[in-house]
């Protein structure tokens, strides 16, 4: 199978590209941060360029890992959320439909409001801040189009290389390490999800010609904080430096929901635990030297 992976340079990306390449041909794409010469430069924002992008490469599949992430950025530049988030994702899907080629969609656990979960692949979305409602407007472009799969994912971490994006992990990692203290998140609960895991499960869907909504989601609730400690506790580290702020998180905004549980009823994918997740990403980031 032909596969185009937008934003082959991200956290997520990254790894669905890696993955996918030791069993498909796989084009990648990235848009600010090339991580790869392999990789072929593709902006979302420029819907006219989207049509002969993909005329010239005919993928089969598309896993779309790209959008525009930064919740607050989302907020302040609602047009450009709503342009690479919604009308792009509108754009290749019209593309997949018209070619007989499929697209899958990454989307968020922010698609919800956090109030009411958990939440199976049937609830109804509340999204209650830009970010959410842009990813929740790409799921219903893609749904006006047949062959298309959402999947949902709840909060990433992996490792790829050091040029990875910061996440709860590498980010507690560092800070113990250098003998930092660091006040962590106790008041949201989040769903740490391996992204080795997701990247599995995206290509299940796309091997599989799965059609729908899907969720992918880590099991275990943790706070920041609690994730911190299992952090410290599988690498060794003084968790007595984690310092746990119940308020650190309350008044942020744009708001975030408070939590997501994403039941998963329809995959049933086995996912790592949060100690099986936190043992693999020690090895992987000894072996590559980054600890």
């Amino acid at each position: 199978m032909k596969i185009l992976v937008t934003g082959a340079s991200g956290l997520l990306g990254k790894k669905v590209y890696s993955i996918a390449s030791r069993r498909h041909e796989v084009i990648g794409t990235y848009f600010s941060n090339k991580s790869s010469n392999s990789l072929i430069r593709f902006s979302l924002s420029n819907l006219e360029e989207i049509k002969p992008f993909l005329d010239l490469h005919k993928p089969q599949a598309i896993i779309h890992t790209a959008s525009l992430t930064d919740v607050n950025l989302a907020e302040q530049s609602a047009p450009l959320a709503k342009l690479v988030n919604g009308d792009a994702t509108l754009a290749l899907a019209s593309w997949c439909e018209q070619n007989e080629a499929r697209l899958i969609y990454i989307s968020t656990d922010y698609v919800f409001d956090g109030e009411t979960g958990p939440y199976d692949e049937f609830s109804t979305p509340y999204p209650v801040q830009i970010y959410g409602f842009t990813k929740f407007l790409g799921e219903m472009m893609l749904r006006e189009h047949k062959g298309g799969a959402v999947v949902r994912v709840g909060i990433l971490h992996g490792f790829n290389d050091q040029y990875d994006k910061t996440t709860v992990t590498t980010q507690v990692v560092k800070a113990l390490k250098s003998g930092e203290t660091l006040a962590m998140d106790h008041g949201r609960i989040k769903y740490p999800t391996l992204i080795d895991d997701v990247a599995e499960g995206l290509l299940h869907v796309s091997e599989e010609g799965l059609s729908g909504i899907f969720h992918l989601c880590g099991s275990e609730g943790l706070t920041r904080y609690e994730w911190g400690v299992r952090v410290a506790d599988v690498f060794k580290l003084d968790s007595s430096r984690l310092i746990p702020d119940p308020n650190k998180e309350r008044d942020l905004w744009p708001r975030r929901p408070k939590e997501v549980k994403l039941l998963d009823t329809l995959l049933n994918f086995k996912h790592h635990d949060i100690e099986s997740s936190l043992l693999l990403l020690r090895k992987q980031m000894t072996e590559a030297k980054a600890i």
